[in-house]
């Protein structure tokens, strides 16, 4: 049998995709009953988008230039580091 290490190491050799579907496997597997299924959260995550989508599309929410946001959290975790 394998042990947690070894387990842990072939995990980290899979390609990223694959890492990320087992990851997600695993967290599925944590979950405890009563939790939501992984439909409603995709149905919830999906709504969300929807709606903030609709709030671009209707001028509702400003939109950013990346550049000012990478400068922006540059500027952040440069203070939160000193």
């Amino acid at each position: 049998m394998r042990n947690k290490e070894n387990l842990l190491a072939e995990a980290l050799d899979l390609p990223e995709h694959e890492r990320a579907h087992l990851a997600h496997e695993l967290l599925l597997s944590l979950d405890e009953e009563g939790t939501e299924s992984a439909e409603q959260v995709l149905s919830a995550w999906t709504g969300e988008l929807t709606r903030r989508l609709q709030d671009v599309r209707e001028g509702k929410v400003p939109l950013v230039e990346l550049d000012e946001v990478e400068l922006h959290v540059a500027q952040r975790l440069a203070a939160v580091r000193r």
